[in-house]
């Protein structure tokens, strides 16, 4: 998990940042864990957030790869 502060000269602010489970081999039952606990914090401001900030996620992590014969 990392989380950023910005300010802009003008005095603009927020905070940005994220997480992710980026492990070199797939443990599951870790993977459940970690999806269910964000689940649950997303779900403590709005049942819509996981759905849509997962879906962001997978999209800005997916590697699309163009296979082409004899490449």
């Amino acid at each position: 998990m990392n989380i950023r502060y910005f300010e802009t000269d003008d005095g603009t602010w927020w905070f940005g940042g994220g997480i992710d489970l980026t492990p070199h081999y797939i443990d599951q039952a870790e993977a459940t864990f970690f999806h269910r606990a964000l689940k649950a914090v997303c779900d403590s401001f709005d049942p819509e957030y996981y759905a849509d900030f997962k879906r962001q996620a997978d999209d800005y992590f997916s590697l699309p790869i163009a296979m082409k014969p004899g490449v």
